[in-house]
């Protein structure tokens, strides 16, 4: 099995294909010592602004015409969280699961960097989410002005952050469209069909499915 180690600087496009059309056990992605170092760097950065009540932008304050609103310590988190699912409007056919990977990989490989302050556990969660072959349900349509994936990759982390059953919720609702508009697939309504006998198990924040 290939190992593909994301550093944040070393990812070619090469290796991108690779992983986004791998299958479980023929190839698998971690994060390097390196930038496990730079990560948590930044992220004691980050702990201590909040701590010491530091303002800034995103963090430590509202989005957009709400910038100069300072978010009160305890609510920092839930700011974060509200974010993501303002965001989660996506709407239109899922993209396939090649494109999904591939974004999921290059959205770890630049959390790698260690410039955005994030924990390395959210990298570890994303490798290992393309290492299981899991993959969230990312409507195709959807963007916010010159940030074209923000949609998309509201939809990528809600996953990470959401309650045991919303990824299925999300997949009922996005076949219960297609099904309104007649576009439901010999496969998809098998899926539909077998949605209501899944058993959905709650770990390490993803929804893992067994027929």
């Amino acid at each position: 099995m290939r190992t593909h180690k994301l550093d944040g600087e070393s990812l070619t496009p090469d290796a991108v294909c690779e992983v986004a059309e791998g299958r479980v056990g023929e190839v698998e992605v971690r994060l390097s010592e390196s930038a496990l170092k730079r990560m948590e760097r930044s992220r004691r950065f980050v702990e201590q602004a909040v701590s010491r009540r530091m303002v800034i932008y995103g963090l430590t304050t509202g989005f957009g015409a709400n910038a100069d609103k300072v978010i009160d310590t305890k609510q920092v988190r839930q700011l974060q969280r509200n974010l993501i699912e303002s965001h989660c409007c996506g709407v239109g056919e899922p993209f396939g699961r090649e494109v999904v990977r591939a974004a999921m990989l290059i959205r770890a490989n630049s959390l790698a960097k260690g410039a955005s302050g994030v924990r390395p556990q959210l990298v570890d969660l994303l490798c290992g989410a393309l290492n299981r072959g899991l993959v969230p349900v990312v409507p195709s349509r959807g963007s916010v002005g010159a940030s074209g994936d923000l949609v998309p990759l509201a939809h990528m982390a809600f996953v990470l952050t959401a309650p045991p059953d919303a990824e299925m919720r999300q997949k009922e609702r996005l076949l219960a469209a297609k099904a309104r508009a007649g576009k439901l697939s010999s496969e998809e309504k098998r899926e539909a069909r077998r949605l209501s006998g899944l058993a959905w198990f709650w770990r390490d924040g993803w929804h893992l499915a067994s027929g």
